[in-house]
């Protein structure tokens, strides 16, 4: 698999839908898009639709969270 610049202009053109993963639930929001501008004057990427679905933490997050320096769920 080919690597993207997310920081060139033009991969944005191409691009209409993608999915964001989170890093430490690996949720995915399926529906995540990015705005018009995807990139503003701070080099920052500007998603919307990064809804995912909300459970309680089980005794794994719990300890992933701690190693991690997380506030106490």
């Amino acid at each position: 698999m080919e690597e993207a610049d997310l920081k060139a202009p033009e991969f944005w053109e191409e691009v209409d839908r993608f999915r964001y993963r989170n890093r430490f639930t690996s949720d995915v929001a399926e529906d995540a898009f990015a705005t018009a501008d995807p990139l503003n004057e701070t080099g920052q990427l500007v998603v919307r639709g990064l809804y995912v679905d909300v459970r309680s933490p089980n005794c794994v997050d719990r300890w992933i969270n701690w190693a991690l320096g997380g506030e106490k769920i």
